[in-house]
């Protein structure tokens, strides 16, 4: 399961899906659309819960499930959020991946953990790749590089 709003996160889950050869699901969320309007609502709200689609998934089918997330002022986006707050994950383990530019807080990982764990599963980790600021950016090639040595 993964939220993209600018495309970044969803090649890091496609990726990721193709080496795992797993199934990909994607949380659609229109209040953060591409363009001046959802920019504006996403910064409003990086620190609640976003109105997503789908909002619960069975997943009775997986042993581990990886969880896609763009990281908004130093946390997870509102939508990988709202998943947690709407799905139990009874016996799974479950993988954070964050692409972010310049950081993200630990105590804000700690706190999705945690809401993670109450909800059920059985483990928790967190991987991430930083992409850096708009003119260090890294190439979609390089993300991808920094993928497969970093996290596989």
């Amino acid at each position: 399961m993964f939220f993209s709003r600018s495309g970044n996160t969803a090649l890091a889950a496609r990726h990721v899906a193709r080496r795992l050869n797993a199934r990909l699901i994607t949380l659609e969320a229109e209040d953060y659309r591409l363009g001046l309007w959802g920019w504006i609502k996403a910064m409003r709200d990086a620190r609640g819960e976003g109105a997503i689609t789908p909002q619960t998934v069975d997943l009775d089918a997986f042993d581990t499930l990886y969880l896609g997330s763009p990281v908004w002022l130093y946390s997870p986006a509102p939508p990988i959020w709202s998943f947690v707050a709407h799905n139990r994950f009874d016996g799974k383990r479950v993988v954070l991946f964050n692409t972010f530019n310049s950081q993200f807080k630990p105590e804000f990982i700690a706190e999705f953990e945690a809401r993670v764990m109450e909800n059920g599963a059985r483990s928790f980790e967190h991987l991430s790749v930083q992409r850096g600021r708009m003119t260090q950016q890294l190439t979609p090639q390089e993300m991808l590089r920094a993928i497969d040595a970093e996290w596989f």
